[in-house]
């Protein structure tokens, strides 16, 4: 199922293998739902939700940090 999701930043730090995105979404599950179709990439692991915030009733600010595993 197609979810409504904003980047708002997206940043690569190549010397610490670490991908942080920034962004917008609808509600709490779809960040839940972003999470687990990133776990699907191999080349990702270990991905953390930070900051997660309910700012309405249909907008959702959160944070991602994942380790990179593949270069």
């Amino acid at each position: 199922k197609e979810m409504e999701l904003k980047m708002t930043r997206f940043e690569v730090d190549t010397g610490r293998n670490v991908m942080q995105i920034y962004g917008v979404t609808t509600s709490p599950q779809a960040v839940d739902k972003l999470v687990s179709d990133l776990e699907a990439y191999a080349c990702l692991g270990d991905i953390k939700k930070e900051k997660l915030q309910v700012k309405k009733e249909d907008e959702v600010t959160f944070e991602l940090q994942a380790k990179t595993t593949c270069s």
